[in-house]
């Protein structure tokens, strides 16, 4: 074949539309938990309150809430990779050995949104903190009414998921269900919030399953928790105790994707580069990162 800048743009289109249709086809799960933010500079500033925004009766002059009661940066990072197609395999038509490494390059960037929001979540029980200071599972999140008496709130536990018996069952994921229906804001109004989605690990699956899926617990009794949530299993969460109870039917959820520049195709397929290694490259580039959201959004447990 003779190797002409033509022949190198049809290359380069045809790895790029196998890019895409990769890339369109990859199933992913952070927008289950995360809200998607577009973000148009180097970080992105949230302002939160300490509640949810809810309708009061207007006598006398209107209660404005100050937005910069606790206020985060999140930083976009850089994420690429690159691919290198020689010369000589172009020459001898042997471009099919690229397309599966093409292919698992899309993979990798579609999903690139689930890895960082899952070490995220495994971070989210110590060094992962929330914007009111404190880990974002934890028992003590600082709470201030409108009167300035101090209070805190939890949304954590060390409790193991069971579906052994409804007691077991109560104590794990009814405990962490209870705790997030009945969660209040600031002045102790209650928020209404309902749960509707349980993560876990693989190893949590046929338990997550009994629990929202049986009529039955494994004891036999009646299980008055099923149909309560779906379940969302996540292979990439580093324990395989740790389990999730999330809100995620309202415009708010309980984590943040933000995304300044989805993944995009580049290549490098100038002269100078090809006289001087004989060889073309083919990368995908993003700009992209994660943060947590509202704590009352959701519940998590150690399991151990």
């Amino acid at each position: 074949m003779i190797i002409n800048q033509s022949v190198v743009e049809d290359l380069f289109v045809n790895l790029n539309t196998a890019f895409n249709k990769s890339l369109a086809e990859t199933s992913t799960q952070f927008g289950r938990t995360a809200m998607t933010v577009q973000s148009n500079g180097k970080s992105t500033t949230y302002d939160f309150i300490d509640d949810f925004p809810k309708m009061r009766e207007w006598v006398g002059d209107k209660h404005i809430k100050n937005l910069a009661a606790h206020s985060f940066s999140i930083a976009n990072k850089e994420y690429e990779s690159t691919i290198e197609v020689k010369r000589v395999d172009v020459e001898t038509d042997q471009l099919g050995i690229y397309l599966p490494r093409v292919q698992t390059a899309a993979v990798a960037s579609a999903k690139l949104p689930d890895e960082l929001l899952t070490a995220l979540k495994d971070s989210a029980f110590t060094t992962g903190l929330g914007y009111d200071g404190v880990a974002f599972y934890s028992a003590s999140h600082p709470v201030t009414n409108s009167a300035g008496v101090a209070s805190t709130f939890s949304n954590v536990s060390n409790a193991a998921l069971s579906a052994a018996s409804l007691s077991a069952a109560s104590s794990s994921y009814g405990a962490a269900r209870l705790a997030i229906m009945t969660m209040a804001d600031y002045d102790g109004r209650k928020l209404g919030l309902i749960p509707d989605l349980l993560e876990v690990p693989p190893a949590l699956e046929a338990t997550a399953r009994i629990l929202l899926e049986s009529d039955k617990f494994s004891d036999q009794a009646p299980n008055p928790y099923r149909g309560t949530a779906s379940i969302m299993v996540n292979p990439l969460l580093s324990s395989s105790t740790a389990w999730f109870l999330h809100c995620t039917n309202a415009p708010l959820k309980p984590f943040i994707y933000q995304e300044r520049k989805a993944p995009k195709v580049v290549s490098l397929i100038g002269a100078e580069t090809e006289f001087m290694t004989a060889k073309y490259l083919f990368g995908v580039e993003a700009s992209c990162n994660v943060g947590f959201g509202l704590p009352q959004l959701s519940y998590g447990s150690t399991g151990v």
